[in-house]
C-alpha cells in the first residue's frame, strides 16, 4: 500500500513539473537562444549583434559574479575599449539581454520585457519623485506603466485595446475577432491576443 502511494505521488509530481515547464516556456517556444550583451539599436538586437558583450563592460575589481543588469544600475555606464575605461550615455543604449531577460531603455531607465515576441510587452517602472522630508520610496510606491513594442518597427505603444488593434492590422482574422469583442472583453483578452499574434507571426531573430 505504501509503495503504491509513493508511486502515485511520484507520478503526480512528475505531471505537475511537466505542466510548469510547459507554462514557463510556451511564450518563448518560437524564440531561439539569444546573445547576452548591450544593444545600441533595435536592429542590433533583431540581428543578434550586440554592440558590447559582457566582456566589454567595465566591472570593479573584486566582483565575483557580474551581471549586465547590475552594470546598468550604476550612475554612469562604463565600457572597456582599447584597454581603456570609457563612458557611454545611458540614453544612447536601446537595451540589453541578460540571464534570459530583455530590458529596453526609455527615459534613462531600463524596463523588463515580460513577454518577448513580435509584439513584446513590458512595464515602464519609475521611482516616484520624493518631496523633502517624505519617507524613503519603496518598490511598492513606484509608478508602473504597461507598454508594448513592435519589434519589426521599433515603435512603442501604450498597453490598451486601441493600440493593439493597430498592431493587429497585419492579421485580418485576429483583428476581426478582436473587434467583435465588447469593450470589457477586449481589455480582458488583450494578453491572449498578443500571444496568438506572436505564435502566428514568430519574431525572426538571426
Amino acid at each position: 500500500m505504501v509503495n503504491q502511494f509513493n508511486f502515485l505521488t511520484t507520478v503526480f509530481f512528475f505531471f505537475i513539473i511537466q505542466a510548469l515547464a510547459q507554462h514557463t516556456t510556451k511564450n518563448n517556444k518560437n524564440i531561439p537562444s539569444l546573445k547576452e550583451g548591450v544593444f545600441m539599436t533595435k536592429e542590433q538586437f533583431v540581428n543578434q549583434h550586440p554592440a558590447y558583450s559582457p566582456e566589454d563592460l567595465y566591472r570593479a575589481q573584486g566582483i565575483s559574479r557580474f551581471t549586465i543588469r547590475a552594470w546598468s544600475t550604476k550612475d554612469s555606464l562604463y565600457i572597456i575599449k582599447d584597454k581603456r575605461k570609457q563612458t557611454i550615455l545611458r540614453d544612447s543604449v536601446w537595451g540589453f539581454y541578460d540571464d534570459g531577460l530583455l530590458f529596453i531603455q526609455l527615459n534613462g531607465y531600463f524596463h523588463k520585457v515580460t513577454l518577448l515576441g513580435t509584439i513584446s510587452l513590458f512595464n515602464e517602472i519609475y521611482p516616484l519623485v520624493k518631496a523633502p522630508f517624505t519617507p524613503v520610496t519603496t518598490d511598492a510606491t513606484k509608478e508602473i506603466i504597461p507598454g508594448m513594442i513592435d519589434l519589426h518597427t521599433g515603435k512603442f505603444y501604450p498597453y490598451d485595446p486601441k493600440s493593439l488593434m493597430e498592431l493587429l492590422q497585419s492579421d485580418e482574422v485576429l483583428l476581426n475577432n478582436f473587434k467583435a469583442l465588447n469593450k470589457k472583453q477586449r481589455k480582458k483578452m488583450m494578453y491572449s491576443y498578443v500571444e496568438r499574434f506572436n505564435n502566428r507571426h514568430p519574431l525572426a531573430l538571426w
